[in-house]
């Protein structure tokens, strides 16, 4: 019985050192991917496709911020979300009552169920899209916001802070790619 449970024990650790190590090539590579292309739209794409890979979401998206526009959300990436889920969050506002517009007014991640109360107007979004778990971090560069990224799961899902900490590591490279992209463009 020790032995089976010493085995049973190795076998846990190795998996999570596998995935580990999955992530932290992922995360190499979009750091390398930054560094060597200006093409903002390909950029965010590979962080939508690389973060929703990593941590197995069924759907995910990354919204650019425009402040002082009335509706500043743009989506700029995104992974299996419907037309009306996308108009949803472009029509929101950055005084909305949502968990997405808390996450960039408090400049941190939440992770969560839809049904917590802290969810906000975009309850019924994520119940349409048959959703049970969201993960939203916010871009920042500076202090100004410049985008959200999104993860989201149908089933009920833990994020443990070493994931929440990896994701917004992810978020952090996308606001690089974000300041990059714009720096160019003005020169």
């Amino acid at each position: 019985a020790g032995t089976v449970a010493t085995t049973l024990a190795s076998t846990r650790l190795l998996g999570r050192a596998r995935r580990e190590l999955q992530r932290a090539r992922a995360l190499r590579s979009v750091t390398k991917e930054l560094t060597g292309n200006l093409d903002l739209s390909a950029v965010l794409g590979e962080v939508v496709d690389l973060t929703r890979s990593l941590f197995e979401a069924d759907k995910a998206g990354l919204w650019l911020v425009t402040p002082g526009v009335d509706h500043p959300f743009s989506v700029a990436a995104h992974h299996g979300l419907s037309a009306s889920f996308l108009e949803r969050v472009e029509a929101l506002r950055l005084d909305s009552e949502t968990i997405g517009v808390r996450s960039l007014r408090d400049r941190r991640p939440y992770a969560l169920s839809i049904d917590d109360p802290a969810i906000g107007t975009l309850r019924a979004g994520y119940q349409s899209e048959g959703l049970q778990t969201v993960c939203l971090v916010p871009l920042v560069g500076g202090d100004e916001p410049l985008g959200l990224l999104g993860l989201y799961h149908r089933t009920r899902r833990t994020w443990p802070e070493e994931e929440v900490a990896l994701v917004q590591a992810f978020a952090d490279q996308a606001a690089v790619a974000i300041q990059n992209a714009r720096l160019y463009r003005s020169v």
